[in-house]
């Protein structure tokens, strides 16, 4: 297997226009019961095997903002500089200079 090939996923990020209604989709339609508040408009979903999703409201679409992302993926990968220069090397636009270290072993 490559160091770039994408192992899994590890976190989910949605951002919703309107958290309330996006929170009781995912809390009560879908049953993600497990959750912790971060403020008033946003929540992490605890899922398996310490995973989770990020439910971030208040969001809205513009045509000014092209970048603007409304679902973020985290993908597992062997090593992230391996798959970061592939991306940079492929043409991809890549908003960092380099991969940023967020903390607790996620880039």
């Amino acid at each position: 297997m490559s160091t770039t090939t994408i192992t899994g996923i590890d976190i989910v990020c949605v951002y919703a226009r309107e958290y309330a209604e996006s929170f009781r989709f995912y809390s009560d339609l879908l049953g993600l019961d497990d959750w912790i508040e971060m403020g008033e408009k946003a929540c992490y979903f605890k899922l398996l095997d310490g995973r989770g999703m990020y439910l971030v409201g208040g969001f809205r679409d513009s045509e000014k903002d092209e970048k603007l992302a409304r679902t973020t993926f985290c993908f597992a990968v062997e090593s992230v500089f391996d798959m970061y220069t592939k991306m940079k090397d492929a043409g991809i636009e890549i908003l960092q200079d380099e991969p940023v270290d967020m903390g607790q072993g996620n880039w």
